[in-house]
């Protein structure tokens, strides 16, 4: 995919993704999503690529 901006000075390349630490049952499947996503989702047409049940 081509970008319409340039980068900017000092930012590496590519989404940097912040997965946390939590305790959670083994196995238990969780939905991941995003701050980003839930922000955009109801002002643009976005496509859900949203991880569903990872588990």
């Amino acid at each position: 995919m081509n970008s319409v901006t340039e980068a900017m000075e000092g930012l590496r390349e590519g989404v940097l993704l912040d997965v946390g630490l939590d305790t959670v049952a083994p196995n238990e499947p969780k939905d991941i999503s995003s701050w980003m996503y839930d922000y955009a989702a109801d002002k643009i047409d976005i496509i859900d690529n949203r991880a569903r049940a990872v588990g």
